[in-house]
């Protein structure tokens, strides 16, 4: 009669190493640890590899420092006092509009700074939404611990592209587009600033001035023309009336003073605008030529992969022995 039993694989089978037999068993360390090495460098290999399957994508950075107007508040008051976040906000809107973008697009000859290579007709439409997509500005505080408690000192231009150069050359001009708008956007609401708050002075001169003319007017007519008894009768009613009239051109006069006031201030911020002793945004760290692409991060999808085969190795050495079957 026959017996059946089960003898581990290592109990009948050999190998050789160095002239000696040595049995499965034995050489099973050595055996693991190649196949978790094997796994594991492929599964890095593999991970690198695939890196390449995504789109690079390359980020580039410039840096603009905001220095207040170089007079003192107390002898110029700044005409624009709108949140700064806000503005660089709108600013950064304006450039990226379509309008804007397409001139930087077809060249300098436009008035605004190039975004070379220089594209077909065509392509305008696609690069102009891939701008508007692919810019962002964020502020920049002092420190880290007074943000946002304090007021931005500047902001950052982050442009991100295919291609490392052209991220560097878009976002060089973004950037000095930015810059330039900033110039001539203060430059206008000085301007125009200015010229409304002339409007309204002449309109309260002339209110002033006919103002005056009723005041003389009635005291030519009223107080120095009547007899001495009807002026006597009358002067409560031409007392009242002449209050009247004064207290009109006193409140016409405060106006025109307050107006003239606001005017001159204006004017002093236009010329400090004009000489560029304003608020200025000056360009601190040029857009950079970035080396290696953010995403996707090559050394991580390396790792990832080392990281899994490293998992796969460890499973297939830990993996129970076969049983074979004796009689």
């Amino acid at each position: 009669m026959k017996r059946m039993f089960w003898r581990s694989r290592s109990e009948v089978t050999e190998e050789v190493e160095n002239g000696t037999p040595v049995s499965i068993e034995a050489g099973r360390p050595r055996r693991r640890m190649k196949v978790i090495l094997t796994l594991a460098l492929s599964g890095a290999l593999g991970g690198f590899l695939i890196s390449y399957v995504f789109p690079a994508r390359y980020t580039s950075i410039s840096t603009v420092l905001v220095e207040g107007q170089k007079i003192p508040d107390e002898y110029v008051h700044p005409f624009i006092t709108s949140d700064f976040t806000q503005r660089i906000q709108t600013l950064s809107q304006e450039v990226v509009s379509p309008s804007k973008l397409r001139g930087m697009i077809e060249g300098p000859t436009h008035g605004y700074p190039p975004i070379p290579p220089l594209v077909k007709p065509e392509e305008e439409d696609k690069l102009i939404s891939h701008i508007q997509q692919n810019m962002t500005i964020e502020p920049v505080f002092p420190s880290f611990s007074e943000a946002p408690k304090a007021s931005p000192v500047g902001f950052t231009v982050t442009y991100v592209d295919s291609d490392p150069a052209r991220a560097q050359q878009i976002c060089a001009a973004l950037t000095e587009a930015i810059v330039n708008e900033n110039l001539k956007s203060r430059a206008e609401v000085a301007q125009s600033t200015v010229e409304f708050l002339g409007r309204q002075l002449d309109d309260a001169k002339k209110v002033l001035d006919d103002q005056d003319a009723k005041l003389a007017d009635f005291k030519k007519k009223q107080m120095g023309q009547l007899p001495t008894d009807s002026r006597t009768a009358m002067s409560p009613i031409i007392e009242e009336q002449y209050k009247l009239l004064t207290r009109d051109n006193d409140t016409n006069e405060a106006s025109y003073k307050d107006l003239l006031g606001k005017f001159r201030s204006a004017q002093l911020s236009e010329q400090l605008e004009n000489q560029q002793m304003g608020e200025q945004m000056n360009i601190l760290a040029t857009a950079n030529l970035p080396v290696s692409p953010d995403f996707p991060n090559r050394t991580l999808f390396a790792l990832g992969g080392l990281g899994l085969g490293l998992i796969l190795g460890i499973g297939r050495a830990l993996w129970p022995s076969r049983k074979v079957k004796a009689e």
